[in-house]
C-alpha cells in the first residue's frame, strides 16, 4: 500500500488561502494607520491572524517539516536585510510589592508588530522552503 501523497489538492487550496489570509492581515496590522482603527476592529483582526497562524502550525505535514528542519538544518543566520527596533521600558525598581505588567514594558502597537514579525518569520520559512522539503 502506497502512502498518501501530501498535500492533496484540497490541502494545497487550504494552505494557499490560509497563507494569503495571514499575509493580508499582516500587511494591514503592520501599517502605521492600523493603530488608529476602532479597538474592536483591531482586536478582531489580530485574533483572526493568530487563529490562521495556529491552524497553519497545527497542519500535520507542516509539523513534519518543522521537525525535519530542527534535525537536518543548521541554525539559521540572521536576516541582515531588515531590522526591527522596539522601545522597551524597564521599571526603575523591582521588589516584592512592585506589580509588573507587560503594558509597562512595551506599547500595544510595538507589541503587536513584534509578535506579527515573529509569526511572519515562521510562516516565511514554511513558504520559502516548500521546494526543498517534500511533504510525503
Amino acid at each position: 500500500m502506497k502512502p498518501a501523497i501530501r498535500p492533496t489538492p484540497a490541502e494545497v487550496e487550504f494552505l494557499t488561502l490560509s497563507y494569503n489570509r495571514f499575509y493580508d492581515i499582516f500587511d494591514e496590522v503592520i501599517a502605521d494607520s492600523f493603530v488608529d482603527k476602532d479597538n474592536w476592529y483591531r482586536f478582531s483582526r489580530i485574533k483572526e491572524a493568530f487563529t490562521v497562524y495556529t491552524e497553519l502550525l497545527n497542519y500535520e505535514p507542516i509539523k513534519w517539516v518543522i521537525e525535519h528542519l530542527k534535525k537536518a538544518r543548521p541554525p539559521m543566520e540572521a536576516d541582515k536585510k531588515r531590522m526591527t527596533y522596539l522601545s522597551i521600558n524597564f521599571p526603575d525598581q523591582y521588589d516584592d510589592t512592585t506589580n509588573i505588567y507587560l503594558k509597562d514594558f512595551l506599547t500595544e502597537e510595538e507589541g503587536i508588530k513584534f509578535s506579527f514579525i515573529l509569526m511572519r518569520q515562521i510562516v516565511d520559512t514554511q513558504v520559502e522552503n516548500n521546494e526543498t522539503t517534500k511533504l510525503v
